[in-house]
């Protein structure tokens, strides 16, 4: 996390049905008008199946970057953040390489 605060990613946003809500301006961002730059998994070494992913946003609309949580909980994941998240993954992933 603090990798991505010292690359300037210090907004907030949320995962909200098919968008992204940025906490500091109170806005929607819909997918098309975002980039991920970065992202970083994070496993619990206890549990496999618990961590996240911190995903580097950057919303050139707004001129702002931020950063978005996810809980790596498949099984209990909402079947409308589970598609978005799958659609969010095959969006990015002929472009990027994790970063550990």
């Amino acid at each position: 996390m603090s990798d991505l605060h010292k690359m300037g990613f210090t907004n907030d946003f949320i995962l909200s049905g098919n968008d992204l809500f940025w906490v500091q301006g109170k806005i929607f961002v819909r997918i098309e008008d975002f980039a991920i730059l970065e992202y970083y998994k994070i496993r619990d070494a206890n549990n496999i199946k618990n961590g996240f992913t911190a995903f580097g946003i950057l919303a050139p609309y707004q001129g702002v970057k931020g950063i978005l949580l996810n809980h790596c909980y498949r099984n209990r994941a909402k079947p409308v953040k589970a598609k978005k998240l799958k659609d969010m993954w095959a969006h990015i992933s002929h472009n990027l390489a994790p970063l550990n």
